[in-house]
């Protein structure tokens, strides 16, 4: 069984970055996500990068770290409209594909993941029988749409495109911040295959902003992909302005709020890079 640990690491331009106006819940309104990100990456680089490479090293599994090569540039050609934010969260997918071609089973995490375990997700979880995924629950429909990042957006985008072709199932908006899946999924998912510029243009067409969770919701659903829920232990998203906190004792934490000294001064931490 081959195994890989896979995550991608980018910098947008200051073009970018200076167009960004969202910014993190009880953060400094004047600082953008984008730019809050870029700070904390560069200030956190080596931490993150040791504890996911230490992370596969504990599966037993090939590690990798991707950015701004020449694969990525190829990939950025074909879709030359997006901006790079969403060519980036399109070609985390993409290196799905990339690596099914080599390894059985196959482990994306976003750069802000921190593992906290000395289990190994691949023990944990028999990838055969579905893509591990945390399902974002939505939003209740009298809520307004705060932004195109958020979960109520996403799940409108999916619920429209899904009825424009006659599919009427239910349906989730994964966080693809981890996505822990086996080689034969990744091929029934083709999440790339001929149709995907028609679908690029129906998301546009109808009102939304491409997004990869939204597509990849789409193809779960309209290709009848099991999937296998990850509880807030095996993906617990941190927002420092959510009740409850920290979870000190889960697996896997991601920091979308990007304040990974919350995380390091936890004391009850057990990461496998210690």
């Amino acid at each position: 069984m081959k195994r890989v640990v896979y995550t991608v690491y980018f910098e947008l331009s200051e073009e970018e970055i200076a167009r960004d106006t969202e910014y993190y819940r009880g953060d400094d309104p004047s600082v953008s996500k984008s730019r809050r990100t870029q700070i904390e990456f560069r200030r956190h680089y080596d931490r993150l990068r040791a504890g996911l490479a230490s992370y596969a090293v504990l599966c037993g599994a090939d590690f990798f770290l991707l950015g701004d090569d020449a694969r990525f540039r190829q990939f950025c050609r074909r879709m030359p409209a997006m901006s790079t934010y969403q060519l980036i969260n399109l070609y985390k997918i993409f290196l799905l594909e990339h690596f099914a071609e080599t390894y059985d089973e196959i482990l994306y995490c976003d750069f802000d993941i921190v593992p906290n375990t000395f289990q190994s997700i691949f023990e944990e979880f028999d990838f055969s029988r579905g893509v591990c995924l945390y399902p974002q629950k939505p939003m209740r429909a009298d809520q307004p749409f705060k932004s195109e990042r958020s979960p109520a957006t996403k799940h409108e985008a999916v619920g429209r495109m899904l009825a424009s072709n006659g599919i009427r199932r239910p349906h989730e908006v994964p966080n693809t911040g981890i996505i822990g899946i086996a080689q034969s999924d990744v091929d029934r998912i083709s999440f790339f295959a001929a149709d995907f510029p028609d679908l690029l243009a129906e998301i546009t067409r109808l009102g939304f902003v491409v997004n990869n969770e939204a597509l990849l919701s789409y193809r779960l659903c309209a290709n009848r992909i099991v999937t296998q829920p990850l509880c807030d232990s095996w993906h617990h998203i941190y927002n420092s302005g959510d009740a409850g906190g920290l979870n000190e004792q889960a697996h896997m934490i991601h920091v979308i709020c990007k304040r990974f000294d919350d995380v390091w001064d936890a004391r009850a931490l057990r990461c496998p890079s210690d």
